[in-house]
């Protein structure tokens, strides 16, 4: 069986026919090399990730509901830890308490480790001072916003759970691979702007897997990660793992939240 396809030649029209295994074959030769050229070394983020300057962790925050409105649209800001006074120091006079130490005493919660139907549901709150957090996202903004200009992809992602894996059943050393991501903007304030605060917003592209993830999963072990279905919570995704669990019990899924630049640049064919 042959599918025509409509042709123009020199304003006349004509007829030509693709064979059905041939464009199957092609798919698959497309498919194939795309797998290729992804990279499932533990050098790629997607793969191994390890949270440094480039990235920013968030406490304090009910994922399921921040999850939901970011994806609203809604504009939600970062919020720093309240300098203390000179009486709040915890213990020498002279030395201002760390950023979480400091949180612990006014009542933040400080673990990474986050729960859903608890913490904020308004706002990102982060372990840092004022000058400390508005220095950190200055510097990761400035990162992506070079991004787009030389390349044209946005590398700014919010991080909603890891997976923690291991490369063998004996292995003693964890890693850790983003689950679901979401591409992001980072709205810096201006001198006019009321809101003073730091936000950041969906840029409504695509939600996608992590096929580094995926490939590399099934390669070295053999395992299927679930695909991100539309209308996907974290928690729902995130339970589609269960299968991968029983088999794997040292892994787990890791419930935090971290800002940070993540490369999903596709191949355009």
């Amino acid at each position: 069986m042959t599918v025509p396809i409509a042709a123009t030649d020199k304003g006349r029209k004509s007829t030509q026919s693709v064979d059905p295994a041939k464009a199957e074959a092609v798919h698959r030769g497309l498919e194939d090399l795309r797998k290729r050229l992804l990279d499932t070394t533990k050098r790629n983020n997607l793969i191994n990730f390890r949270h440094g300057r480039s990235s920013l962790r968030v406490v304090d925050a009910d994922p399921e509901a921040i999850y939901a409105e970011l994806l609203t649209g809604r504009e939600i800001p970062f919020e720093f830890v309240p300098e203390p006074d000179k009486e709040q120091y915890l213990s020498d006079p002279d030395e201002k308490p760390s950023a979480k130490d400091f949180a612990e005493t006014i009542g933040w919660v400080t673990t990474f480790d986050l729960v859903s139907g608890r913490g904020r549901t308004d706002n990102l709150r982060a372990l840092f001072y004022q000058d400390d957090l508005e220095t950190t996202l200055r510097k990761i903004g400035s990162t992506t916003k070079t991004a787009i200009e030389e390349s044209g992809i946005n590398l700014l992602h919010m991080v909603f759970g890891f997976l923690e894996w291991r490369e063998s059943d004996d292995s003693s050393k964890a890693r850790y691979a983003p689950l679901l991501v979401v591409p992001v903007e980072l709205i810096a304030p201006r001198s006019k702007d009321s809101n003073r605060s730091f936000r950041l917003r969906y840029n409504a592209e695509d939600l996608t897997t992590n096929l580094s993830l995926v490939e590399m999963m099934r390669k070295d072990f053999g395992l299927e990660i679930p695909e991100l279905e539309e209308g996907d919570s974290p928690e729902q995704y995130f339970a589609r793992f269960d299968e991968i669990l029983k088999r794997k019990q040292d892994w787990k899924i890791c419930r935090h939240i971290s800002l940070a630049l993540l490369s999903f640049a596709k191949l355009l064919m």
